[in-house]
């Protein structure tokens, strides 16, 4: 019954209607969604707009109102069936948190473990994890104890399709399995770093790799993605669309060769467990969980700034020079691995359930920084059964870190400069910059050619402070003017 005043009861009893009322209604971060049947394929997800909660609820619920009928003495209040208002709907919406109705973290077509190692296997929903489990039929069974022995059979024949590889080193096959074992796992993990696949030249197999990653752990080849240079607010746009959608794998393909990926976009994707913005063509917002695995696919790419401690390296490094003819054992792998998807999934679904079976060793290993359950999970389940340490990597990246060189040849003129704990304000090192080749070299002038402003070096040094690089760090404190003082500090 509506009845002014009301408000609060009538949205609560609204809320328990669809929650009751409609199986396929779900929760996801912020936004009420439905689950959309896809002929063969797992549902996908669509969020409910007002309308489309007003239609479900007028079939699911009989409203009422109270109407005045008759007159005069005969005037009489009486229940009469009415539509649902407005109003209530659009506070409904608005809450943003609906305590009746099921959480929907992903969607999956195929077994996982939840994040205590616990095997998810049977088709539908799963409470513990919030998963929809499109899981269906002719799919073996993973054993529930395997052993040490299991797990190393497990990655021989995980491995076996991919042997003919030209992996450039042992960490780039421990990379791949990576891959696989996380996007099988992703839902179950807060954050996992991305994967760049790379090679020497074109040909090398990068996207057939993607692809076949993708397969085993979703089902279906990597939907491509073409990487927007210097356009963050189109990354994020992409991100957005992917998360609300539940994607399991964000690849963007062929990313131009020796290009350097950075992008505050996805810096916070990596690190964050959610992931907000408007949608594309509307004013609504929407804060929707972030479990996907992100790859990178290009020839001799890199990334560069922040992305580079969010990354772990795959690289292929042909023995031919042209390496798209070459023939395989295997000549059609994406056929094979499709064929044979079921078998290799489980594989690697067997070698992390051995693992968590032995108490997840750590093999001496240490954690990766903001990705700490994956490093424990995935990276330690891969050097357990042999695998080199797939984040060795880091230490490549690190080497050709762009940032990283301008940082050192920053620091590296200012120590020249100014003896150990001198200090010096960026007037100093603008009065200085036209004389001293280190600085002009560490301090480029601005686009017209001219000399750096005043304020672009103060933004420099601001930027560049606290940070440390090989042995050297820029401090700083605020002097009783109001200006920065600076100092390069020197390890002992």
């Amino acid at each position: 019954m509506l009845v002014d005043g009301e408000m609060a009861r009538i949205v609560e009893q609204m809320e328990l209607a669809l929650s009751k009322g409609s199986s396929d209604i779900y929760q996801r971060g912020d936004q009420l969604v439905q689950l959309l049947p896809v002929p063969d394929a797992p549902p996908r997800i669509s969020i409910l707009d007002e309308p489309a909660v007003t239609f479900r609820l007028s079939k699911t619920v009989k409203f009422r109102k109270f109407a005045s009928r008759g007159k005069g003495e005969a005037a009489r209040l009486e229940a009469v069936r009415t539509d649902p208002v407005p109003k209530y709907v659009k506070s409904l919406l608005s809450s943003k948190r609906w305590p009746t109705i099921r959480v929907l973290n992903g969607i999956i077509d195929a077994p996982t473990l939840r994040s205590d190692g616990s095997i998810l296997q049977d088709p539908g929903y799963d409470k513990a994890t919030g998963l929809y489990a499109a899981i269906g039929t002719g799919w073996p069974r993973i054993a529930e104890h395997p052993t040490h022995d299991d797990a190393r059979r497990a990655i021989v024949e995980l491995l076996e399709p991919f042997k003919e590889f030209d992996w450039s080193d042992n960490a780039s096959i421990s990379a791949f399995v990576c891959l696989i074992l996380a996007t099988l796992i992703r839902e179950s993990l807060p954050k996992a770093p991305a994967m760049l696949i790379d090679a020497a030249q074109a040909g090398s197999g990068k996207s057939m790799l993607t692809d076949c990653a993708s397969i085993i752990a979703t089902g279906t080849a990597a939907p491509l993605e073409p990487f927007p240079e210097n356009d963050d607010e189109e990354i994020r746009k992409i991100i957005l669309s992917k998360a609300i959608g539940a994607q399991r794998m964000l690849t963007f393909d062929n990313v131009r060769t020796g290009w350097g990926i950075d992008s505050p976009a996805l810096n916070m994707l990596l690190t964050s467990e959610q992931f907000g913005g408007r949608i594309l063509g509307q004013s609504k917002s929407v804060n929707v969980p972030t479990r996907m695995s992100v790859v990178f696919t290009g020839n001799n790419i890199r990334p560069i700034g922040d992305l580079v401690r969010r990354c772990v390296g795959i690289r292929l490094i042909p023995s031919v020079e042209f390496p798209q003819n070459r023939t395989f054992a295997i000549p059609d792998l994406v056929g094979y691995v499709t064929e044979h998807r079921k078998r290799l999934a489980v594989a690697a679904l067997t070698i992390l359930r051995a693992h968590t079976v032995a108490s997840r060793p750590q093999c001496g290993l240490h954690p990766v920084g903001s990705f700490e359950v994956w490093s424990r999970t995935v990276r330690a389940a891969a050097v357990w059964v042999g695998l080199a340490d797939p984040a060795a990597s880091q230490t490549r990246f690190q080497a050709d870190d762009d940032d990283r060189e301008a940082v050192h040849s920053l620091l590296a003129a200012l120590a020249r400069l100014y003896p150990a704990s001198a200090e010096f304000k960026a007037r100093d090192i603008y009065a200085v910059w036209a004389m001293n080749e280190d600085l002009r070299e560490a301090i480029r002038p601005a686009r017209d050619g001219q000399a750096p402003s005043l304020e672009s070096i103060g933004r420099i040094l601001a930027a560049r402070k606290d940070r440390k690089c090989a042995g050297l760090v820029l401090r700083s404190s605020r002097h009783r003017e109001n200006a920065l003082t600076y100092w390069i500090e020197r390890d002992a």
